[in-house]
């Protein structure tokens, strides 16, 4: 009896997209807002405790939800996974970088209904990745990533 193994997928590129320390200083309200909130409810020990509780949930959440780009490759087939949807590169198309200038253009007036979307607003670029999949009704993905031209490379092979 013969066994067919199959090759655990080697990991080709990652990235998190995470927000930026700009971007993230608004979480820096979540302490004293909590603090100053619960002080007058109970004792001033308490209630920092429970706003720096607050706060290291608030950060935890804001980076844990940022997201996931990676690439990966079994067999030598290869799918990109943006957030938690993927699609085999053998469906891509022509892959365009956005800049920071156009990304509001892209984002808004000239984003397809139908487009996969996955947005850090902090990032400075985005990847328009076109989709020639007859079956799939998405016409392209529209990411944001921080290396905008590794994850084209990679694409391109």
């Amino acid at each position: 009896m013969e066994q067919t193994s199959k090759q655990t997928p080697n990991l080709v590129y990652q990235e998190a997209v995470l927000p930026s320390v700009l971007a993230t200083l608004p979480v820096l309200a979540v302490f004293p807002i909590i603090t100053l909130i619960l002080t007058p409810l109970t004792d001033v020990i308490a209630a920092v405790f429970f706003g720096a509780i607050g706060f290291v949930v608030t950060l935890v959440a804001v980076l844990a939800g940022s997201p996931r780009i990676s690439i990966l490759d079994a067999d030598g087939k290869r799918t990109l996974f943006v957030g938690k949807a993927k699609v085999d590169m053998s469906h891509l198309g022509q892959v365009q970088l956005i800049s920071f200038k156009e990304s509001r253009y892209e984002r808004g007036p000239k984003l397809h209904a139908r487009a996969f979307t996955s947005f850090q607003p902090s990032a400075k670029y985005m990847l328009k990745v076109f989709i020639k999949d007859d079956r799939d009704p998405t016409p392209y993905w529209l990411f944001s990533t921080r290396k905008p031209r590794e994850i084209m490379e990679l694409l391109k092979k």
